[in-house]
């Protein structure tokens, strides 16, 4: 609009009306940074699937009331499949008996790489539970960017670490928290 000095009384009327927006957007944002912040803390809970294609809730991955290592990863990612079979075939028992620690892979793979999870995971012989997040909702809710994803949970489901990428020898770092964790 054209401002129109007959117009002036109105454009004033509205001053306040922009004001009082502006404030509330502000406050808004103030509230969504710190309860996205939040969220971020703990679970998320949307559907995933277990490698049978039975739909399951993904807080009750967690409801054993054990520390938890969440592990996204992808078939197509050589690192985080590395770092799975070394954790299962290295420390998973020790963590176990240590730390009563559960580890659970999510794999991110879409419908188009589906078909490829079950027979990898039943060739690598993984000792922990595996499930799918065909549409990304865990990943999204989670805030995961990429594979591999590493998120470590205390035994109420928050998330106490996490770290995105894998290299040997970051298990000496999980193992340093999960020490931490239990003090």
């Amino acid at each position: 609009p054209i401002f129109r000095p007959e117009h002036a009384e109105l454009w004033i009327n509205q001053k306040p009306t922009l004001i009082t927006m502006i404030k509330i957007a502000i406050a808004f944002t103030f509230c969504a940074a710190t309860f996205g912040v939040s969220a971020q803390k703990t679970i998320g809970n949307v559907e995933i699937r277990d490698l049978d294609n039975r739909p399951v809730m993904s807080a009750d991955i967690i409801l054993d009331g054990s520390p938890t290592l969440i592990v996204f990863w992808a078939t197509w990612c050589s690192h985080t499949k590395d770092g799975l079979s070394t954790i299962n075939d290295d420390y998973l028992e020790d963590w176990r008996d240590d730390y009563n620690l559960k580890v659970v892979a999510v794999s991110v793979d879409d419908s188009r790489n589906l078909n490829k999870v079950r027979p990898y995971v039943n060739g690598q012989g993984w000792e922990f539970d595996v499930y799918t997040d065909v549409n990304s909702d865990f990943k999204r809710i989670m805030n995961v960017n990429n594979a591999p994803f590493f998120m470590l949970l205390d035994k109420e489901g928050t998330v106490v670490w996490s770290h995105n990428s894998y290299a040997p020898g970051d298990e000496e770092t999980i193992e340093e928290q999960l020490q931490e964790l239990n003090q």
